[in-house]
């Protein structure tokens, strides 16, 4: 949960992503955060997740953030929860890894049976978005 918006009558809970959609791959840890968050006694009447605008150009950067609301999206899918909570007590109580940080972190992994690769360092910073200027490579 990155963010617990307070409104009249409850709250929202807002997720935020580096995407420009919401994607089914969100909606389980977000299914989650919500039904945690309702059970330790917040009134979470919506979710939303926040991505990145794909309409948004240079030098407006008003509209850099899309906030759509997903709580139709987790309502019409009830067993997110809990096929998602036994997914990770399965995580906790397989051992940890006994594998050292190093170079290998930067090459390709299986993850979610998917091939992720670690981005490149990034060439934009947020401040270099506003301004239009590189960080120097």
């Amino acid at each position: 949960m990155d963010i617990l918006d307070r409104r009249r009558g409850g709250f929202v809970l807002v997720e935020v992503k580096s995407t420009l959609d919401v994607k089914d791959e969100h909606l389980p840890d977000v299914a989650v955060q919500f039904h945690v968050a309702r059970r330790a006694g917040f009134k979470v009447r919506r979710a939303a997740i926040v991505h990145l605008n794909r309409e948004c150009r240079h030098p407006n950067v008003s509209n850099l953030f899309v906030r759509e609301n997903v709580t139709s999206l987790l309502r019409s899918k009830p067993k997110l929860v809990p096929k998602e909570a036994g997914s990770l007590l399965a995580a906790i109580v397989r051992p940890l890894p006994d594998v050292p940080t190093g170079r290998h972190c930067n090459t390709p992994s299986a993850v979610g049976g998917a091939v992720r690769r670690s981005p490149s360092p990034a060439r934009w910073s947020c401040p270099s978005i506003a301004t239009g200027r590189r960080k120097p490579s």
